[in-house]
């Protein structure tokens, strides 16, 4: 009998064994599984940032095109403006 409650105990024992390896086995799956979807986030968020420098990037390129071709205008305008004073000169002269 002293043998039978000896074999129970030790029966009990791999029991709980068996039990805290699947657990653990479980978990580990739930680890794997959560840094699966951290590393995809990651990787997206990283596409994400890339995407949204290279559009930086652009629109930098184009305000710098806006300023370029304002002081072309401007400097348009100033000739125009030269111009028409000119003509207004020669226009008065011809008057006289």
């Amino acid at each position: 009998m002293a043998s039978l409650i000896k074999n129970n105990g030790v029966g009990s024992k791999v029991e709980e064994i068996d039990k805290a390896i699947e657990t653990i086995d479980i978990l580990n799956t739930r680890i794997y599984k959560t840094s699966k979807t951290i590393e995809n986030s990651t990787y997206a968020q990283k596409l994400a940032t890339e995407k949204s420098s290279k559009i930086t990037t652009k629109m930098s390129e184009y305000a710098t095109n806006i300023v370029e071709i304002s002081k072309l205008i401007s400097n348009g305008t100033k000739s125009t403006g030269g111009i028409m004073i000119q003509l207004d000169e020669m226009a008065k002269e011809m008057k006289k």
